[in-house]
């Protein structure tokens, strides 16, 4: 058996929020551990260029001591620049920063950048796993992390999926299980974060598989929340309040 137990339990939420809009932020602020970002989200789906700015605007939401992971840019910038925007965004929020750092697939650039970040304090998110191997190399890369909080490394669960499909890696759920025992046969306190949620299932099957974070879209989180039957027991309930709320004998408190 896989010595699982020996991982450190999780002390917050484990659902994250994958987005960077503020109103969603708030939205969901009671119930999530944290947030991610990336590119596509920021700049193509959410219109955000000035990112020192919009950090800011989500450090003042959720107070300090909240994981907020923000991508380097550019996977064909140097280790050097990676670095710098790393440390600029640490030195304005150290408490929330978190430096999403892809995992490059013909490079181990990205592996040696997530060590020295590590190595200095500074949490970091290898993103982009698809398959257990990269989830390994990008946990050892953060075996010396140095300060508070947690480093994570992130399965992109729907996107791995589609490489299964290929013939190019394990389904999801077989990665996940193999990282989980890696991590803990070698004693490592990476987090595991699950990402690229297409659908709510995703989310119950990443939790019961044993992952630490699921990362979850604002729709998706209204999908979990609605079903049909719910609403129309809702809808009953309030009925039958309304029916004798103007009732003189109806007391309340």
């Amino acid at each position: 058996m896989t010595p699982r137990s020996e991982r450190t339990p999780m002390n917050s939420s484990g659902w994250f929020l994958d987005s960077g809009q503020l109103n969603e932020i708030a939205k969901w602020r009671e119930v999530i551990g944290g947030i991610t970002t990336n590119q596509v989200i920021l700049f193509s789906k959410e219109g955000i260029y000035d990112i020192p700015t919009h950090m800011a605007a989500m450090c003042e939401l959720v107070g300090d001591n909240f994981p907020i992971s923000l991508e380097l840019p550019d996977s064909a910038a140097s280790v050097d620049e990676m670095i710098g925007l790393a440390q600029y965004y640490h030195d304005r929020h150290p408490t929330n920063t978190v430096i999403k750092v892809p995992i490059i697939p013909d490079d181990p650039k990205g592996l040696k950048v997530i060590a020295l970040l590590a190595g200095a304090g500074i949490r970091t998110n290898a993103t982009i796993g698809i398959n257990a191997g990269q989830l390994f190399l990008a946990a050892e890369a953060a075996r010396k992390f140095a300060g508070e909080g947690a480093c994570y490394i992130s399965l992109f669960w729907g996107r791995a999926q589609e490489s299964f499909e290929r013939g190019e890696s394990q389904a999801p759920q077989d990665v996940l299980d193999a990282t989980l025992t890696y991590l803990a046969n070698h004693q490592l306190d990476t987090r595991i974060i699950i990402g690229s949620i297409r659908q709510p299932q995703h989310v119950i099957d990443a939790f019961a598989g044993g992952a630490d974070i699921v990362t979850v879209p604002p729709k998706i989180f209204e999908k979990i929340m609605f079903t049909t039957r719910g609403k129309e027991t809702l809808d009953e309930f309030d009925a039958a309040y309304r029916n004798v709320q103007n009732d003189p004998r109806l007391i309340l408190r």
